[in-house]
């Protein structure tokens, strides 16, 4: 049986073969990634011949994927809802896909010392740069992830924004390899919401982090935001979840299916704001959703995962 981690890769023929499926985010958000021709057209301005290169790359990409999980013997889908994704958006029979959800390893059980110093990005009039600044002492929101356009990062700097100036003392983390300052965001929206805030020097865009300093950063957060309108998983959201964190989300996709009743869902940045503003005055709450978290995360392994893979390979 050949195992293949990789969904957009045909499998080799003559072998048996079990594909794992993550999701199909560029084709079901065509306006942000994939898009038809008429959105080329219409909300892009290109060319009719621009426009049918943009058709035929939404094409080939779906026509790929049918080509590979028709060809495997067995289909893994990391969600039940991506499992029905792949049957609603690429034709993939139900029967032929089971679901394995993903694991989320242990916490370490050595102490996370604070990081001593991080690379933060500011803004500046010669663009972003970087200089070596520890980070905050006060309360701080955290995100960490990618900047691409299904991740609202607007709305957590708006949030953020009526939290200061109702009086919070907070900072904001953003933590990935795409937050190398403000003007670097590679999402428009959020790239005009961190320049146009009144308090982006609380704003800490710190890049890229290793193992133990994430870890300091998930266990110490005030709060996890995590504001994505799509989700094939949704692995952040356990990370945070196993140290205690309480966790501001979006209730879409597969979002709730793996958070369950353990993270709290907003839907705009007002919402966002009074969720976190009850973990900060209610400490009930913030016990109430750590309790939550490490509850429901509970549920989810890599040693849970390997079996339920091991089992679908029979």
């Amino acid at each position: 049986m050949f195992l293949q981690f990789e969904q957009d890769v045909i499998p080799p023929k003559g072998v048996r073969s079990v594909v794992i499926a993550y999701d199909l985010i560029p084709y079901i958000l065509e306006a942000d990634y994939l898009w038809s021709y008429s959105t080329a057209r219409k909300h892009h301005g290109y060319s009719r011949r621009g426009a049918l290169k943009a058709h035929v790359k939404r094409h080939l990409y779906i026509h790929t994927i049918r080509t590979v999980m028709n060809r495997a013997h067995k289909i893994i889908a990391i969600s039940a809802h991506t499992k029905q994704d792949f049957i609603t958006h690429a034709g993939i029979d139900a029967g032929k896909i089971g679901v394995c959800y993903l694991g989320v390893s242990d916490t370490n059980a050595k102490e996370q010392l604070k990081p001593s110093s991080v690379a933060r990005y500011i803004n500046t009039s010669w663009g972003d740069v970087k200089v070596s600044e520890k980070l905050p002492s006060t309360p701080f929101l955290l995100f960490i992830g990618g900047a691409d356009p299904r991740r609202k990062l607007a709305v957590v700097v708006h949030a953020f924004n009526l939290l200061r100036a109702q009086g919070y003392e907070l900072h904001l983390v953003l933590a990935g390899d795409t937050m190398l300052g403000p003007n670097s965001v590679p999402n428009t929206e959020a790239r005009e919401a961190l320049l146009s805030s009144s308090y982006l020097n609380d704003i800490y865009l710190i890049g890229f982090v290793n193992n133990s300093t994430r870890e300091w950063l998930y266990k110490n957060a005030l709060a996890f935001v995590y504001p994505s309108k799509y989700e094939g998983f949704g692995l952040p959201i356990l990370e945070a979840m196993r140290y205690g964190t309480p966790v501001v989300t979006f209730k879409n996709s597969s979002i709730a299916e793996v958070a369950g009743d353990a993270a709290i869902y907003s839907d705009d940045f007002g919402s966002m704001s009074s969720s976190i503003q009850d973990i900060i005055k209610n400490k009930n709450t913030a016990q109430l959703y750590k309790n939550l978290g490490i509850k429901q995360v509970s549920k989810f392994s890599w040693e849970k995962s390997a079996n339920q893979i091991l089992s679908k390979l029979n």
